[in-house]
């Protein structure tokens, strides 16, 4: 069962990422336009663009994960009646700030190869998030008991593996959505009586997960002997990687992996 979810989960990976590929190429056109224009006719075709692509291909992707829900479901044998939806989203406000990005950066004349890659990424960041959000809402407004598990690819970065692995809230909360502009995780509804095992390729990673707790609990404490009495809140501003944070575990399992030595606190000299 797992092994089937996995692959179905896969399946509508691939079909996100073209629509995500899609909503790229139209933006890398609109900045290939507004950098030739430069002028306030470039901006404003960003400013009405970016949201514009990004709603357009959000009602696609919309589709593809209703039907994708359904389809888990039927499998899974549940005969409830439900019929899944999409998320309300307003795409002008989530547009917004990458609007005001790409404007900003072409107007700075920055180079282009680099702002498509950036305001590209985001796009398809926002995509990829609304996909798995989607998943999120449905199983919440499912009547039949409804979970649901991040899958990433075997060969995904530190950070996604461990939002799929080691994260104990919700993987595919908004807080998390731009902490890189490259996921493509995508979330699978795990309805009652089915079981998630997870894939043998997590394995090492949580494992690598657990020493780099070890390493930032070492840092703590080294940071403690030092500064005892510290008061919590002036503490972690100055041991800022004695913090038990996504970044700093992320940090210390490339840390592991690389064999880096622990850099512990130093006492000031």
């Amino acid at each position: 069962m797992t092994q089937q979810l996995i692959s179905l989960a896969r399946e509508h990976q691939a079909i996100v990422s073209n629509a995500a590929t899609l909503a790229v190429r139209e933006t890398q056109a609109a900045l290939q336009v507004a950098s030739e224009l430069r002028s306030r006719v470039g901006y404003g075709l960003l400013r009405e663009t970016i949201p514009e692509i990004l709603s357009t291909y959000a009602s696609v992707v919309g589709t593809v994960d209703e039907v994708y829900y359904q389809n888990l479901r039927e499998s899974a044998g549940i005969t409830s009646t439900f019929r899944p939806s999409t998320r309300p989203v307003d795409w002008q406000e989530i547009a917004s700030p990458i609007s005001g990005f790409a404007i900003a950066r072409t107007v700075e004349q920055a180079p282009l190869a680099a702002t498509v890659t950036l305001i590209g990424g985001s796009v398809s960041s926002q995509l990829f998030n609304f996909s798995r959000n989607n998943v999120a809402y449905n199983a919440g407004r499912d009547p039949s008991p409804t979970s649901y598990k991040r899958v990433t690819r075997p060969k995904a970065c530190d950070f996604c593996l461990y939002m799929a692995t080691g994260f104990t809230g919700d993987g595919s909360n908004e807080e998390y959505k731009n902490f890189h502009d490259s996921c493509g995780c995508i979330d699978v509804p795990v309805f009652a009586g089915q079981t998630f095992v997870d894939p043998p390729y997590y394995d090492e990673f949580k494992a690598q997960t657990v020493q780099a707790n070890s390493r930032i609990q070492e840092i703590r404490a080294s940071a403690r002997a030092i500064d005892p009495g510290m008061r919590d809140v002036d503490f972690f501003r100055k041991y800022p990687d004695a913090a038990i944070t996504t970044p700093n575990i992320v940090k210390q399992v490339r840390n592991v992996r690389l064999d880096n030595p622990l850099e512990l606190p130093q006492v000031s000299q």
